[in-house]
């Protein structure tokens, strides 16, 4: 009798990764990748925190080191010790480790790729968050969920934000510093599709009939105009971007 396979996926073939991993990819040798866990990130929007110290960090040299460093409490995702070494990091998380003066930040490239970007250490404390819901919690107060999985309680001077717009939290207290709304005027970053790495002002939003998507233009520091779906826009700041966005 045949048994079916129990318990989690913690390996996945680094031929069928994500195309977001910037890894090296073979069929005979580094075959099988880490999987994240189930977290707050979705699968092509997050690395394993053991896999962003190997590969991306460059903090450790094997998967072995980069677990060994992450078990012993020296790593920090938002400001808070992670223990897990598939722990899911991704767009916007901050990684710090005790000892090291060094901060990075997960950003995306032209090609769509996850990587990390090293920022000082007055962007370190900072995080932009997108609002990606909102929801009445049962004692009757108003909530908002971030695309990172954090949420906080709705306060009289934010009750005007709505799903799609972005606040910039202080970490690791979460307290709010600025709300960026989705309009006109606002900065926005691209995180998926052909225009991924690239960021400027929103110029115009266009909301089609029917089904099609809505569509967001932005112009760039360098004068030229994108195009790209109001889903993939993630706003970064009301006149200036709240954090460094280039990547190198």
């Amino acid at each position: 009798m045949r048994m079916g396979r129990m318990g989690k996926d913690t390996h996945m073939k680094s031929l069928a990764a994500p195309r977001t991993y910037r890894i090296k990819r073979s069929r005979s040798g580094r075959v099988f990748v880490a999987r994240p866990l189930p977290g707050p990130h979705r699968l092509e929007l997050s690395l394993p925190l053991c896999l962003v110290l190997r590969d991306l960090v460059k903090a450790a040299e094997t998967a072995r080191e980069s677990k060994a460093i992450i078990k012993s409490g020296k790593v920090m995702v938002d400001g808070a010790t992670v223990h897990e070494p598939k722990w899911p990091v991704g767009l916007m998380d901050v990684i710090s480790m005790h000892g090291v003066e060094e901060k990075f930040r997960i950003l995306v490239n032209r090609k769509g790729q996850l990587v990390s970007v090293k920022v000082p250490e007055t962007e370190a404390v900072l995080k932009p968050c997108k609002v990606s819901r909102k929801y009445v919690s049962r004692g009757g107060s108003l909530r908002a969920v971030f695309h990172d999985g954090h949420e906080i309680p709705v306060q009289p001077e934010i009750a005007n934000i709505n799903i799609g717009d972005s606040v910039l939290l202080e970490l690791p207290s979460l307290k709010v510093r600025e709300v960026a709304r989705l309009v006109v005027g606002s900065i926005g970053y691209c995180f998926k599709g052909k225009s991924s790495g690239l960021y400027g002002k929103i110029e115009n939003i266009t909301r089609p009939a029917f089904k099609r998507p809505s569509m967001v233009s932005l112009r760039t520091p360098g004068g030229e105009l994108i195009t790209t779906i109001k889903d993939y826009v993630f706003v970064v700041g009301s006149n200036d971007p709240w954090i460094s966005l280039e990547v190198v």
